[in-house]
């Protein structure tokens, strides 16, 4: 490789991630929502343009060669984010949640992934994604995708007791998702993967199981002797980079893993967690940027067929947050109207993504091109649902304020 490429390489990563920095900053976020651009800029389009950019020929910045080289720090990336994921099940805290928080996360991720089931099963057919070739794997994972909504931001307009309700609810469903994809990892998990182990099933789990649990205990007695802001934040980081490695070595879903060790920290009696939580959700935003920049760069949006899952994905998954946003808000008490809590249900979680891309890597190897239809179609589901999002939140929760 040339010492100009080299240097083009180096100094193109370094400007995607100080832009990830950048974008996280409080103020540019307010900028954003100031001028309007905040239903775009929130679902990192703008780091997926950019990894494309970066994947072109005539640019040669993120090329396949680098792209493989990437990969460890691209696990680092999945790991990270599975870790915040799962550092959200404190057991300890959910007992404090509201009464009947469990029966409206269940109402309102169950409906939208059964709708994309039957929506999204015959379209899968029609592309001639028959069951035996990744069909109910596929649809499985749409359905974990469709569950997981956009955490509740502070610029929501509902304020106090509701607005709370909400945004507990929208950061549990995002652990459903990834239980989902544990799901698939184990049970859906190809043949020939290139590790020496051949265990059934049952084998797998009771491995991930073990591996996440074990990582969440080394995580922890390492973290107990930290007594700086440093020390916490070097031992996070080759926590997990440790736990994304060893998950891949044996081809184990790394987002999974990394969350079933983040959600035993989280019940552990760590000191000052909540500066410990604030150090990974300071490190996530930057790291789901860059992520996405790498995404970009394999991505693909020429094929029709994307587009088709994207559109039925994006559809079906808003009318089962409209149906279990109805269900919920009659049946369990301290949710606002109906409309509101759609309104709020409606963004796709960013976690979406992650998933797709993950499940995608499980393949390893085993590429077809129904992974980068798969791929494109969460882009676009998450693309149009914060779009269609903007404009009725603007109408429903701005007649009420």
């Amino acid at each position: 490789m040339a010492h100009g490429s080299v240097a083009r390489i180096v100094l193109g990563l370094v400007a995607t991630l100080a832009l990830a920095i950048l974008a996280n900053q409080p103020r540019v976020r307010r900028m954003s929502a100031r001028l309007g651009m905040h239903a775009v800029s929130s679902t990192g389009l703008p780091f997926v343009i950019l990894g494309a950019v970066f994947h072109l020929e005539a640019v040669g910045i993120l090329t396949p060669t680098v792209l493989g080289h990437l990969r460890p720090a691209f696990e680092f990336g999945l790991g990270w984010i599975g870790f915040a994921v799962g550092m959200q099940f404190d057991l300890r805290r959910i007992e404090r949640l509201p009464k009947g928080i469990a029966s409206a996360v269940a109402i309102e991720v169950i409906a939208p992934m059964l709708a994309v089931a039957v929506a999204a099963g015959p379209v899968l057919l029609a592309l001639r994604v028959f069951p035996g070739e990744g069909f109910f794997r596929n649809l499985i994972v749409l359905c974990a995708c469709a569950a997981a909504s956009a955490p509740l931001d502070k610029s929501f307009a509902l304020t106090g007791p509701a607005a709370k309700f909400l945004r507990d609810v929208t950061k549990q469903d995002e652990v459903v998702s990834l239980a989902l994809l544990g799901i698939v990892a184990v049970f859906f998990r190809p043949p020939n993967v290139g590790v020496h182990w051949h265990l059934p099933p049952s084998g797998w789990l009771l491995v991930a199981l073990g591996v996440g649990a074990l990582l969440g205990i080394v995580a922890f007695v390492l973290l107990r002797g930290a007594r700086k802001a440093s020390e916490r934040i070097a031992l996070l980081l080759g926590g997990v980079a440790f736990a994304s490695g060893m998950a891949g070595a044996l081809a184990l879903s790394v987002p999974v893993t990394c969350a079933m060790a983040g959600a035993l920290l989280a019940n552990l009696p760590v000191p000052d967690d909540q500066g410990l939580r604030k150090i990974i959700l300071d490190f996530e935003g930057p790291l789901y940027l860059v992520f996405l920049v790498v995404v970009g760069a394999s991505w693909d949006p020429r094929p029709w067929q994307g587009w088709a899952i994207g559109v039925t994905l994006m559809v079906a998954r808003a009318y089962g947050k409209a149906l279990g946003g109805r269900l919920a808000a009659r049946t369990v008490r301290g949710l606002p109207r109906e409309e509101v809590v759609f309104s709020a249900l409606l963004p796709q979680s960013p976690v979406s993504v992650v998933i797709i891309v993950a499940a995608g890597m499980l393949d390893l190897g085993t590429d077809t091109p129904v992974t980068g239809w798969l791929v494109n179609a969460v882009i676009v589901s998450g693309v149009m649902s914060e779009l269609v999002a903007f404009f009725v939140r603007r109408r429903v929760i701005g007649a009420t304020t």
